[in-house]
């Protein structure tokens, strides 16, 4: 093998090294966003107003969001990809009427430290705080009480039916369904066998890129 061909061969196999590197640097840094992406949509989704109110496709606001936050080329995009989609939403405003008091006991999935990670910017957070900080417990048309009183989430049913494959960003909207229904309402979300956020983070690469 002559020095002219190794020093090719050399080339090839460094750019192929880093080609291979920036790609899965890049779906790891893509996956972390999504599960963020799902704790901000699914946050909007049982504290935001207008949101419980049914005033807002909440659904077609985060398939939306998907396609630009796949396409996002930093965290700066990549945070103002959610700050667009809460403005769909509006602002949240403070209920009036009490429903109900929760019991500190059974606050076990109440968990909000995410809200404060660095990955999200200062007006993110700010947002979904004031979200925090102006709920009010109230009946909500996503969650209507099904038999013997208990939350039903039959809406979460009743999106994309078709018979066709579904796209990307489809399938991860029924991660993100799921995994905030168990997150929120689940009872005995904190003595599973596994952290519900580490199963996030494992599944959204499975859905992600599931093929068909």
């Amino acid at each position: 093998m002559n020095n002219c061909f190794k020093w090719i061969l050399t080339i090839v196999i460094i750019h192929s090294s880093i080609a291979i590197y920036s790609q899965g640097l890049s779906d790891s840094v893509y996956h972390e966003r999504l599960f963020y992406t799902c704790k901000a949509w699914g946050h909007f989704k049982y504290y935001h107003s207008e949101v419980a109110n049914g005033n807002v496709n909440w659904d077609e606001a985060l398939i939306e969001a998907i396609d630009g936050i796949k396409e996002s080329e930093d965290n700066t995009a990549f945070n103002n990809v959610l700050l667009t989609m809460f403005n769909k939403a509006g602002e949240t405003v403070i209920g009036t009427n009490f429903i109900l008091t929760i019991p500190d006991s059974l606050n076990n999935n109440l968990d909000r430290d995410w809200i404060y990670s660095s990955i999200l910017s200062d007006s993110v957070q700010s947002v979904l705080d004031t979200i925090s900080q102006r709920f009010t417990p109230q009946y909500s048309v996503l969650v209507p009480k099904g038999s013997a009183g208990q939350p039903a989430f039959s809406s979460d049913d009743t999106y994309y039916s078709g018979s066709l494959y579904p796209e990307e960003n489809i399938r991860l909207l029924g991660l993100f369904r799921y995994w905030n229904i168990i997150h929120y309402f689940f009872p005995y979300k904190s003595i599973m066998d596994q952290n519900w956020d580490s199963t996030l983070m494992e599944f959204i690469p499975i859905i992600a890129e599931a093929n068909k």
